[in-house]
């Protein structure tokens, strides 16, 4: 975290981030609630949330997290970009993985470039929600 109230551990990383490392995600959890009270307009405390969220596999909390993290960073532009990406991608394949796939699982995984039009994940998502609605994978092996 680096925005104007965050509380850092160390330089570079919030407690919230220490906690989680550390694997006490009840800890991160707090700290992440007490950076959002102290600066509702950071979008860095939310993200690292979303993180602690997608740890806890509460999938659908990440992606309203990294929701609200991408609206407010619209005006802080503080958040890293690859972070709030691999954080939803991986929450959105977690997500679809726990529903067992299918088509449900399948149009979740759309999402992200709805969310992410330019995310580094476009094609990885494409990918995945052709899985989820079972399509096997071919690969061409190079000769």
């Amino acid at each position: 975290m680096s925005g104007p109230m965050s509380r850092t551990a160390s330089y570079g990383q919030s407690f919230a981030m220490k906690h989680l490392n550390e694997g006490h995600l009840e800890e991160a959890l707090a700290e992440c609630e007490k950076g959002i009270a102290a600066d509702g307009d950071d979008p860095e405390p939310v993200l690292d949330r979303a993180q602690v969220y997608l740890a806890m596999n509460r999938f659908e909390e990440v992606i309203a997290d990294v929701k609200k993290a991408i609206e407010l960073d619209k005006v802080a532009q503080i958040a890293d970009d690859a972070v709030i990406d691999d954080t939803l991608f991986s929450a959105l394949i977690g997500w679809g993985q726990a529903m067992g796939g299918g088509e449900k699982a399948a149009a979740l995984v759309e999402e992200y470039k709805k969310l992410l039009p330019k995310g580094v994940h476009l094609d990885d998502s494409a990918e995945w929600a052709r899985r989820f609605r079972g399509h096997k994978e071919t690969w061409v092996k190079a000769r």
